[in-house]
């Protein structure tokens, strides 16, 4: 018997962005004794979170140096002098931080690929199930359910959880009593996930209900 923690895209991009303390723990201190699984689609979506993270932070920054470009005309005021200057140095920061989130968010995917026990590809049963059970509104949420639902079912007797902090989506209840009765438990924080899933490979039962 193995213990499994499932895991999807926030995870990846919440460390990118070190906004994921205790996930970053996890990635790099290791757990031998559980296997963490992850969605291939995550990786698709992952990118395509950057990809859209990028365009509208360039945006952002093409406004700012406008708006800096107009205030530097003002050669009077030694405030617009300053706020110019200011502006500049923000976009440059800006586009060094996202560059730096961009690289982050590529060795965190490297990593995934190489230590994760086991990436779920998108099966044509899982596509199948997808295209007819929308647990959830969000078409990739429901894309990324199917691909754990399908792998928990290969795996019933297994202690089995599912990390993901976006609760607002995989929280609800519809989809944790989803997974609960395919036996994986829902949690928002990853170490009641670990918590509990310590619990169960050294006691073999279910003594906490889903987060």
């Amino acid at each position: 018997m193995e213990t499994i923690l499932y895991v999807e895209t926030n995870f990846a991009v919440g460390i990118a962005k070190g906004q994921g303390p205790d996930a970053t723990t996890f990635l790099d201190t290791g757990h031998p004794d559980i296997a963490f699984v992850f969605p291939g689609v995550c990786f698709i979506e992952a990118f395509a979170t950057l990809s859209f993270d990028m365009k509208q932070k360039k945006k952002l920054y093409e406004e700012l140096r406008r708006h800096a470009r107009e205030v530097g005309r003002d050669q009077t005021s030694s405030e617009a002098v300053q706020l110019a200057a200011n502006l500049e140095q923000s976009i440059l920061r800006g586009e060094k931080l996202l560059r730096g989130t961009e690289a982050r968010l590529r060795a965190v995917l490297r990593r995934i690929s190489v230590d994760a026990k086991e990436v779920i590809d998108v099966a044509p049963g899982i596509i199948q199930e997808c295209l007819g059970n929308l647990y959830l509104a969000d078409p990739t949420d429901n894309l990324i359910l199917c691909c754990i639902l399908w792998h928990a079912r290969r795996h019933p007797d297994d202690p089995k959880a599912f990390f993901s902090a976006n609760h607002s989506d995989f929280g609800q209840p519809w989809s944790v009593e989803t997974l609960k009765a395919w036996g994986v438990r829902y949690f928002k924080d990853i170490r009641g996930a670990i918590g509990w899933l310590g619990s169960q490979s050294s006691s073999g039962t279910d003594p906490a209900p889903p987060t």
